[in-house]
C-alpha cells in the first residue's frame, strides 16, 4: 500500500507567452552521467558513472579525458589548483595527475567519500563509520585521523576549520593539528548537510525541512529557514528556493530581505479536487490521477553574486502509472539587486532538474537535468553559453 503524502495537490499550468520565448540556444553535453563538479581552478567539469571518470572543457563543449577507475566511482574532488583528481573507487583512494592520466592508490579500506581542502593539498576521506582522515597529498601520508558519525563535512574557506556532523551536534576540528575545537548542539533532526558561508564567518545546516544559520565564533543560532539555499559570494544573503518562490535572507541578521515568485504571471490552475485535466504542450487534454504533486525551486548565484538562475518545476508523486515523474520545468535569470526578471532559458516537459552550477568565470551556466523512467533516473548535461 503505498503512502500517500498530506500535502496539497497541486497542478499548475504554463501560460507559454508570459516571458518573451526567444529562449537562448543551449548545447547537450552529455548524457546518462550519475554525478557532477566544477573545477574551481578552470574551466573543466566532472563527472562519473560506473566506473567512468570524464572531464569535458566547458570553453569548447568537448570530453576531455575519460578515466578509468577499478571499481565503482563513490566520490571524486579535485585539488585546488586543479591538477589533481581524487576518487573512491572500489576499496580503493586514488591520486590522478589531469595532465597524465596517471595514478596511484594512496589507501585501501572502506572509504565512501573524499573532499580537497580549498586552499592546499590536504585531502580528507571519510567512512561509513564516521572515521575521518586527512593526508598530505604532496607526501601521499597521513597527517591525522579522528572519529566522527558518519555524517557530512565541510572545510572553511581558509582550509583551517573542519566541520563534521552527527545526529544531534556539530564539532569544529583545526585542520593543522586535528584538536577538536568546539561543538554546535543543533538539537534538532537528522542533519543532512552543511556548508561555511564564503566568509567563514556562518555555517548553514541544512535538516530534512529547514536551514540553521549558526554563527561560527559565538557559537550562536541565528535563524530557521524553510527549505535549502546557497549562500551569496559574498557571504551577506542566504538565498533558498520553494514552492516557486525565492526567498533572500539577511546572513548577518537573519532577517527576511525579500522574496521573487518565479511562477508569477504564468499560474492557470491550482486545485485540490483530482482527477486533473492536464493538457501537455502541443497535445490535445488528457487526464491523469495525481495523489500529491508539489512546486519545488533550485537556486544558484553567479560567482559575481550579480545574477541569480532558479529551475522550477513540478514533481508528481503517484501517478496512475504507479510512478513518480517530473511534471515540467523552467530556467529563469534573475537580477540580483533590482530582484527583477532578466530572461527565461528555457522551458521543459517531463524533466526536473539536479543541479545548477556556474563556470568560475561566470561565463558558462550547466544545468543538470534529469529525465524519470520506471527504473531509474537519466541525468544531461546541458550547457548556456553567455560569452557572446
Amino acid at each position: 500500500m503505498k503512502t500517500t503524502l498530506t500535502l496539497l495537490i497541486l497542478l499548475t499550468l504554463f501560460s507559454l507567452n508570459t516571458f518573451a520565448q526567444d529562449f537562448l540556444p543551449h548545447t547537450v553535453l552529455e548524457q546518462n552521467i550519475e554525478r557532477f563538479q566544477f573545477s574551481s581552478h578552470d574551466q573543466t567539469l566532472i563527472g562519473w558513472r560506473g566506473h567512468e571518470i570524464y572531464l569535458w572543457d566547458i570553453a569548447t563543449s568537448t570530453r576531455k579525458t575519460t578515466l578509468k577507475a577499478d571499481g565503482e566511482v563513490r566520490s571524486v574532488s579535485f585539488s585546488f589548483d586543479g591538477k589533481t583528481l581524487a576518487s573512491v573507487s572500489g576499496k580503493a583512494i586514488q591520486l590522478w595527475d589531469i595532465a597524465t592520466g596517471t595514478r596511484k592508490t594512496i589507501d585501501k579500506g572502506n572509504w565512501n567519500s573524499v573532499l580537497f581542502s580549498p586552499v592546499d593539498q590536504i585531502l580528507l576521506a571519510s567512512e561509513r563509520n564516521g572515521k575521518i582522515r586527512l593526508w598530505n597529498v604532496a607526501t601521499d601520508l597521513p597527517k591525522v585521523t579522528f572519529e566522527g558519525e558518519g555524517g557530512s563535512v565541510s572545510f572553511s574557506p581558509d582550509g583551517k576549520t573542519l566541520a563534521s556532523t552527527d545526529y544531534e551536534k556539530i564539532n569544529l576540528w583545526d585542520v593543522a593539528t586535528g584538536t577538536h575545537k568546539k561543538t554546535l548542539k543543533v538539537r534538532t533532526d537528522w542533519i543532512f548537510n552543511i556548508l561555511f558561508s564564503p566568509d567563514g564567518r556562518t555555517l548553514a545546516v541544512e535538516t530534512s525541512t529547514t536551514t540553521h544559520l549558526w554563527d561560527v565564533e559565538t557559537r550562536t543560532h541565528k535563524a530557521t529557514l524553510a527549505g535549502f539555499g546557497v549562500f551569496s559570494p559574498d557571504g551577506r544573503t542566504f538565498a533558498i528556493g520553494s514552492g516557486g518562490t525565492i526567498h533572500l535572507w539577511d546572513v548577518e541578521t537573519g532577517n527576511p530581505e525579500t522574496t521573487i515568485d518565479t511562477l508569477e504571471g504564468r499560474t492557470e490552475l491550482i486545485t485540490d479536487q483530482p482527477p486533473i485535466a492536464q493538457p501537455p504542450i502541443g497535445k490535445p487534454p488528457s487526464f491523469i490521477s495525481i495523489t500529491d504533486s508539489r512546486v519545488y525551486t533550485v537556486v544558484s548565484f553567479s560567482p559575481d553574486g550579480k545574477t541569480l538562475v532558479s529551475a522550477t518545476g513540478a514533481l508528481q508523486f503517484n501517478d496512475i502509472t504507479g510512478t513518480d515523474r517530473d511534471l515540467w520545468l523552467t530556467i529563469d535569470l534573475w537580477d540580483v539587486d533590482t530582484r527583477s526578471h532578466k530572461i527565461t532559458l528555457d522551458e521543459f516537459k517531463e524533466t526536473g532538474v539536479y543541479r545548477l552550477l556556474f563556470s568560475p568565470d561566470g561565463q558558462t551556466l550547466t544545468v543538470i537535468t534529469t529525465v524519470k523512467s520506471s527504473d531509474n533516473s537519466l541525468a544531461t548535461i546541458l550547457l548556456w553559453d553567455f560569452s557572446t
